[in-house]
Formats: structure tokens, sequence, C-alpha cells
């Protein structure tokens, strides 16, 4: 139907994805049980470091991906997560139904997991963030949010420009 017509990507969503895929690929060689991937734009909290450790501490162990990111912004997380409850004694840990991306900015993902990524990926036919999601739901993955976040987008505050979006930010 004319309403469902895909449309190409266009040469920054391709670039974007080849990005986020070449880092997929390194994480399923990485010597190290988990990778964390990081787009170019974003910002960090204070004691970053600390937190990280903190929320990954207090996430339950069976995590194939974690999003630590504002994504689309405290709106949509506030819409995703009013329904949840936080996960265990963490109030800061979601788990989340599928599609469980919030854009892709910055996630967790282990090692396993992102070998299934990549090798469904190929080719890719989505930009980064949707083809994650649906990488994410044909593998069954368990996906966890972290809000309040520990990352932001810095092309969607306003700290940088973005090209992604034909310069619509």
């Amino acid at each position: 139907a004319e309403e469902f017509k895909y449309r190409e990507l266009n040469m920054p969503e391709i670039s974007c994805t080849i990005k986020h895929f070449e880092a997929i690929r390194r994480a399923s060689e990485a010597p190290s049980d988990y990778s964390l991937i990081f787009e170019d734009d974003i910002v960090l909290v204070d004691d970053f470091p600390t937190k990280l450790e903190s929320h990954l501490n207090g996430t339950p162990a069976d995590w194939d991906a974690i999003f630590i990111g504002t994504g689309c912004g405290e709106w949509f997380q506030e819409i995703k997560l009013k329904e949840l409850s936080p996960v265990a004694d963490n109030p800061r840990c979601f788990l989340m139904d599928h599609p469980a991306t919030n854009c892709a900015e910055g996630y967790l993902l282990k090692k396993e997991t992102a070998k299934k990524i990549y090798n469904g990926a190929r080719p890719f036919h989505l930009i980064s963030d949707w083809e994650l999601a649906y990488q994410l739901y044909s593998s069954n993955s368990k996906v966890y949010w972290w809000h309040p976040s520990l990352i932001e987008q810095g092309s969607k505050n306003g700290m940088f420009k973005s090209t992604l979006d034909l310069g619509q930010r």
C-alpha cells in the first residue's frame, strides 16, 4: 500500500548505520564480555564512570543490551516507562518490551548479543536505531533502559548540529 512505501536512506543515515555496525562488529570480536557504544555527539552526566559502574552493578545479570541515553527525550521515556515498574531493587533500571531501542546514542551490548546483531543485520535495511531494534527483537534479547539517563545527545540539546536529519535539529 502507498502509505507504507519505503524510502531510501540518505547518505548521513547510511554513514551513521555503517559506523554503528562497525562498532557492533568490533564488540563481537572484543576480548571483553560487553562493550559500550557511543555516537559522536554525546554529553555525559557528571561523575559518569562512577554512575555507570553503580547502574551496571544494579542491573540484573540477564541483560543483553542496556540503553543509557535520553534518546528521543525525557517525554518519550516517561511515556514508555509509565506502565513499567523498575526491576528488583533498582529504581533506575527497567526491562523493556520490544521495540526496545530509544535512539542509539549510547548502549551496552554483551559480546554474544553483538555477534547475533552483526550477523543478522548484514546487509542492513534500516537506519541504525531501527535496525538495532529489529535485531534485538528477532534475537529475543533482554533489553533494559536506565532512567534517569547517563548521557544525552548534543545534537538534540542544541550543543551540536546534526547532518543526520538533513539539518532539522
